[in-house]
């Protein structure tokens, strides 16, 4: 089955290893220099576009320009919650930029968030400001590992209740993560019963499933973790390779 490949850049401290620096000269080279970047990875394999999602817009600019002509999607993944002092209804939407127009209408999406919806250093929205905020240039979709469905089912007391603004695409992942299954047939069965499309996607975060020990370093270092607490929790699983995965397509 085709998935669409979500690759996140190092944009998204701690969360990748992957860069936007345009593709290299060589990127059929039988090794690539690291950091590799995004753009080499869809060269050397010929991909028809790349799809980004990070936590910040902040690699938004870079990406187009070193795209080189290449369609690029680019996904914000932030933080929603029911009210600023509850903290226990937060889960994650992405917005993903439509054109250029969606650029700016992110913009006060994002200035809200920063300001009023400031809460213990993160940006935060609140469901009731999307329906007046979200336009026709911004599509939204649900992330798998950290959308409402999967913070309700790992969180003890956690109460994450949606009031999407527009009908989102919820992600369907498959990483030998622990948690898979179980997140997986609990979003299936909420898309079928409330009429919701859903969709196969593949996060990426590194190039070779043995670069995740580089990223576990990497997150360790960023989170100011130490051998004896290196703050990697959830951390289980090397499969957020682009390698493996595009070798099964």
């Amino acid at each position: 089955m085709f998935k669409t490949i979500l690759f996140t850049s190092a944009f998204s401290i701690a969360d990748s290893i992957l860069t936007l620096e345009p593709a290299v000269k060589d990127a059929k080279a039988e090794t690539l220099e690291e950091p590799i970047s995004i753009f080499t990875i869809a060269k050397r394999h010929e991909l028809p576009f790349v799809t980004i999602v990070d936590n910040c817009i902040d690699g938004y600019w870079k990406a187009y320009k070193n795209s080189k002509g290449l369609p690029v999607r680019f996904g914000v993944k932030m933080q929603v919650r029911q009210a600023k002092e509850q903290p226990e209804t937060a889960s994650n939407l992405i917005f993903f930029i439509r054109n250029s127009q969606g650029y700016t209408d992110m913009v006060p999406i994002l200035s809200r968030a920063g300001t009023e919806g400031y809460d213990d250093g993160r940006a935060t929205l609140l469901w009731d400001w999307l329906t007046e905020m979200v336009t026709p240039n911004i599509k939204i979709a649900v992330p798998f590992y950290s959308g409402f469905i999967a913070r309700n089912l790992t969180n003890f007391g956690w109460n994450a209740v949606p009031r999407f603004p527009k009908p989102p695409t919820f992600f369907l992942e498959s990483h030998h993560h622990y948690l898979d299954v179980m997140i997986r047939e609990a979003t299936i069965k909420y898309c079928e019963s409330e009429g919701f499309v859903f969709q196969e996607t593949h996060s990426v975060y590194y190039y070779k499933r043995e670069h995740a020990k580089k990223l576990q370093a990497f997150k360790a270092d960023k989170t100011r973790g130490t051998l004896s607490d290196p703050k990697l929790d959830g951390f289980c699983s090397s499969h957020f390779d682009f390698l493996s995965q595009h070798a099964k397509e």
